[in-house]
């Protein structure tokens, strides 16, 4: 192929992947509860984990003392509840958002034998969302803190956590993804539109 056909292909590619972008309306966010059902697969943490986090689910009606208003009751504990997801895995550190490599593909590859394809799947996440994590925290270094809840649970869990879900999704084996149109759609939004700001730096 000589230079103009190459430049004729790149300019061809360029339109295509512009017009998809300007397909997707990313103020209108998606029915993220579809995400489970859109590519099926176990929690990477595994039920013997979840069942030793779950009391971090488990608030009363009462914020924790120090809450900031309707909303940060549920907040607090979904960050509690994923440090200690965190926490109980082992698989990265959560002072140097380090990845046990090894751990990892142990851990994954016993948790997910019914469901072979996820293993890579959700390796690539959990390491691509750590060093997601850890450019958030270099970038906000000198950024004002925000205060913590009483029980110091960090946010940053929760980012990692759902940016493995999230990563999971978009890269979702083919045997288990339901290719259609609302999935499809919801993956596009995903891959296309940035998630809106969370409240802080991560720490």
């Amino acid at each position: 192929m000589n230079r103009f056909g190459v430049l004729n292909l790149i300019v061809a590619i360029g339109l295509v992947a512009t017009s998809v972008t300007d397909a997707i309306d990313c103020n209108s966010r998606p029915d993220f509860k579809n995400a489970r059902e859109c590519c099926p697969h176990e929690d990477f943490s595994g039920n013997e984990v979840i069942a030793k986090c779950k009391d971090y689910l488990n608030a009363d009606d009462n914020s924790p003392p120090g809450g900031h208003g309707p909303g940060h009751k549920k907040m607090h504990f979904n960050t509690c509840y994923n440090e200690c997801i965190m926490n109980e895995t082992g698989l990265v550190d959560f002072e140097t958002m380090k990845v046990d490599e090894a751990k990892t593909k142990t851990f994954l590859t016993d948790l997910l034998k019914e469901k072979p394809d996820f293993v890579q799947v959700v390796t690539d996440a959990i390491l691509k969302c750590a060093d997601h994590v850890k450019e958030m925290r270099e970038k906000h270094a000198n950024d004002p803190k925000p205060t913590l809840p009483p029980g110091g649970c960090k946010p940053c869990a929760a980012m990692f956590m759902h940016c493995v879900k999230k990563e999971t999704t978009i890269n979702c084996p083919t045997s288990a993804w339901k290719n259609d149109e609302t999935c499809n759609n919801l993956r596009e939004f995903m891959m296309v539109c940035k998630p809106p700001n969370h409240r802080g730096p991560p720490q």
